[in-house]
């Protein structure tokens, strides 16, 4: 999932989280919140190829945010939504990939 819990378990949460992450992962996973749930996300992340000489001319960088949220529909009864949950989300994705040299290393 897209949330902290996701990543420190790399990626192995999406059939077990019952939160808003759920929107982008596994949005069956929806009906079994017992509650609203809202997350806000934002990574940056930098690679550079100086350990490597033939590489040490490439960089990349991306910068990933998502919004997510999902309310119940309904009264709860028995701890979960009558009517289900009502999830939203947007997930954005941008990077940059940079090479001095134009030819590929040998």
């Amino acid at each position: 999932g897209q949330t902290a819990r996701g990543f420190g378990m790399a990626g192995s949460s999406v059939h077990t989280s019952t939160d808003s992450s759920n929107v982008l992962g596994n949005p069956a996973g929806l009906g079994k919140m017992q509650g609203a749930d809202f997350s806000l996300n934002y990574g940056h992340n930098r690679v550079s190829g100086k350990e490597f000489p033939s590489y040490a001319d490439i960089e990349e960088t991306e910068n990933t945010r998502s919004v997510l949220g999902a309310i119940p529909l309904g009264p709860v009864a028995g701890g979960l939504p009558e009517w289900g949950n009502l999830g939203f989300g947007w997930s954005g994705r941008e990077g940059t990939r940079q090479r001095a040299n134009a030819f590929m290393p040998r």
